[in-house]
């Protein structure tokens, strides 16, 4: 069986704040994409790594993956402006379609484990398409306009999706065929399966794989980066 990983790192990151974007931003003196690209990198069950990156950034991605000897990258496509135009372009790479089992992770998501990302590959071989979840801790609350509080969600029943989602290839593949043929935005790549009628599968997620979208999150992953061994390994 072999694994591909797909990373799509063209955003700018407006929330987070910066003059450059966020998966550039140095976290413990290393570019947060590096620390991402590196868990892979070190995996042995990935076989391979696909960037999908804006048009400007491309120099600098490939002086950081020489620089960091990132040796798995096996593509490097050029990302569109929504997420999901970065991932479809990203699939359509030859080294995708040799792949049987596909992960798509965010850029700024640093922390995973290798129990996690070999969580994933495992389940999404045998299910087809399944996501790493964590349950919401605060009570959520619908609302509507003029600040009008609509009603009380069941906690019990919702979840906060994370990364890496994991998928046979065939199954986001033509997911993402659906999706862009109907003109649908999405925010996930589950959603993309769910959006083309496909079933999405879970398992427990990791409270360190946090997505470092905000100055807030940054620090987080200041004081997770002391002690997470992925960082260690650098």
């Amino acid at each position: 069986m072999t694994t591909t990983v797909i990373i799509p790192a063209a955003g700018l990151g407006t929330r987070f704040n910066a003059l450059i974007p966020k998966q550039f931003t140095l976290l413990n003196g290393i570019p947060i994409i590096i620390h991402t690209l590196k868990l892979f990198n070190n995996n042995p069950n990935i076989n391979s790594i696909v960037l999908a990156v804006a048009q400007d950034q491309l120099e600098l991605i490939q002086k950081l993956i020489e620089t960091y000897s990132i040796t798995k990258i096996r593509d490097i496509v050029i990302g569109g402006s929504e997420r999901q135009h970065s991932v479809m372009s990203a699939l359509e790479s030859p080294m995708v379609t040799k792949a049987d089992v596909i992960l798509i992770h965010d850029a700024v998501r640093p922390f995973a484990s290798d129990f996690l990302v070999n969580s994933i590959i495992n389940s999404a071989s045998e299910l087809g398409a399944v996501i790493p979840i964590m349950q919401p801790k605060e009570t959520i609350k619908q609302i509507r306009t003029k600040n009008i509080i609509l009603h009380t969600l069941n906690r019990a029943k919702l979840c906060m999706a994370q990364t890496p989602q994991g998928f046979r290839r065939t199954i986001i593949y033509d997911a993402y065929q659906y999706i862009n043929s109907h003109n649908i935005l999405t925010t996930d790549d589950a959603s993309v399966v769910e959006s083309s009628g496909g079933t999405v599968h879970y398992i427990q997620g990791e409270e360190n794989n946090i997505k470092i979208t905000t100055p807030l999150d940054f620090k987080l992953a200041q004081i997770i980066s002391k002690t997470n061994i992925n960082t260690k390994q650098i």
